[in-house]
C-alpha cells in the first residue's frame, strides 16, 4: 500500500510504501497526484519512503512505475529515494545520471535528512525579467538542473512570442558552478539552442575563470553583442544591456 505523508503540498509530494506495492496503489495515489501536478504546470519534489515495512513491488507496480517516469519525465525537480534496499538504492543509482533532475538516495536513519533536502526551497539561480526592458538577469548560485532551464523558459518564451526577442540578458555569477547530472548538460543544450537567435545582448557579470565562457557565449550566441563586466559592476552591464 502507499500512504501519503503528511508533509506534502503543492510542491512537494510524499509517500511512504507499507508492505506489498501492486499497480492499482499507483493508480489510487501517485498517478491522479502528478496529473494535477502536471496541469498546474509545477514542479514537483518527490519524496519515496521504502522504509522497514516495505516489501516489494508487484509486476504491475514496477510497470506503473516506468510508466509514470516517462509520462512526467520533466515534471520534477528533486527526487529523494529513501530506502535501506540495496537493489533499490543500485537502481536508483544507476537512473539518476539519465535523470532530467536532481535524484538523491538516503538511508532510512536520514529520513530526516531526506524530509529537510525535498522540502528545501534553495535554487541552483535566480532570475528576473524585466517587463518593460525585456532584460533578463540571472543569479547562478548552484549546480544548474534540468528545472532550472524550465523555470527560465516559462518566463522567457511568452515574452518572445510578444516581442519577437530579448533585449539582453545578464548572467551574474562568481564562478560557473557546473551541472549537477547529464539530464541538465542535455535541458542547457536545448535552452540555448531554442533561444539563441532570440537574443540581442549578453552580459557576462564575472570574475576568474568565468572568463573562460566568453567565447562559448559568443559562439553559441551568434547574433547577440556579448560583453564582460566585473563581478562588482552588475550597474554598468544593466546600462549597457538597456541601451
Amino acid at each position: 500500500m502507499l500512504e501519503k505523508l503528511s508533509f506534502s503540498n503543492d510542491h512537494v509530494i510524499a509517500f511512504e510504501a507499507k508492505g506489498e506495492v501492486s499497480q492499482e496503489d499507483y493508480q489510487k495515489h501517485i498517478v491522479p497526484t502528478m496529473q494535477e501536478a502536471k496541469q498546474s504546470n509545477t514542479k514537483i519534489n518527490f519524496l519515496f519512503y521504502l522504509g522497514p515495512d516495505f516489501e516489494g513491488f508487484t509486476a504491475g507496480a514496477a510497470w506503473e512505475d516506468i510508466k509514470l517516469g516517462m509520462q512526467h519525465f520533466y515534471a520534477f525537480d528533486k527526487i529523494a529515494v529513501v530506502s535501506d534496499k540495496n537493489y533499490i538504492r543500485t537502481m536508483t543509482g544507476m537512473f539518476a545520471p539519465l535523470m532530467p533532475c536532481t535524484v538523491e538516495t538516503f538511508r532510512n536513519d536520514h529520513f530526516d535528512q531526506a524530509k529537510a533536502w525535498i522540502t528545501s526551497d534553495q535554487t541552483a539561480l535566480t532570475h528576473e525579467l524585466d517587463q518593460v526592458s525585456g532584460i533578463l538577469t540571472i543569479d547562478i548560485t548552484a549546480p544548474l538542473s534540468a528545472g532550472t532551464f524550465s523555470s527560465i523558459t516559462r518566463v522567457v518564451d511568452p515574452w518572445i512570442e510578444q516581442h519577437g526577442q530579448l533585449q539582453a540578458i545578464i548572467i551574474h555569477t562568481i564562478t560557473f558552478p557546473g551541472w549537477e547530472n547529464l539530464g541538465s548538460v542535455f535541458s542547457h543544450i536545448e535552452f540555448v539552442k531554442n533561444h539563441h537567435q532570440h537574443v540581442a545582448k549578453v552580459a557576462l557579470v564575472a570574475d576568474g575563470t568565468m572568463l573562460e565562457l566568453m567565447p562559448t557565449l559568443g559562439k553559441h550566441f551568434v547574433k547577440a553583442q556579448v560583453k564582460h563586466f566585473a563581478y562588482d559592476d552588475l550597474a554598468s552591464a544593466k546600462q549597457w544591456a538597456a541601451q
